[in-house]
């Protein structure tokens, strides 16, 4: 399922999605943990400019979205904002708040 999100978004529109900004120092790697309808746990990592999608690792990330791939979608193409799905009961988010709610400053549609 990972494989067949990330190649659908990475080769698709999801590009024209992103509005990159200034370079971030370090890298925000935002997990998205997925429970239904398919379970899978995906890693876009942001480096302000850029943005990347990786297999999820055993290690750290700074944000763990929790979510169905309904609002991921509709996060991903700026159709839902991180405080809007926390507040309808669609997302919970482990982390920094102010992390999180900047993935909609990079993911805002097309």
């Amino acid at each position: 399922m990972v494989v067949l999100l990330t190649e659908s978004f990475a080769s698709g529109s999801i590009r024209w999605a992103f509005w990159p900004g200034p370079a971030l120092d370090q890298p925000v790697r935002y997990r998205f943990d997925v429970a239904e309808p398919a379970p899978f746990k995906a890693d876009i990592v942001v480096t302000g400019d850029k943005f990347r999608f990786e297999q999820s690792s055993a290690g750290p990330a700074d944000i763990i979205f929790r979510c169905d791939t309904g609002t991921l979608a509709l996060m991903m193409y700026g159709r839902l904002d991180a405080s809007a799905a926390i507040s309808q009961g669609k997302l919970e988010v482990e982390g920094d708040a102010g992390l999180a709610s900047q993935f909609g400053q990079w993911f805002k549609g097309i």
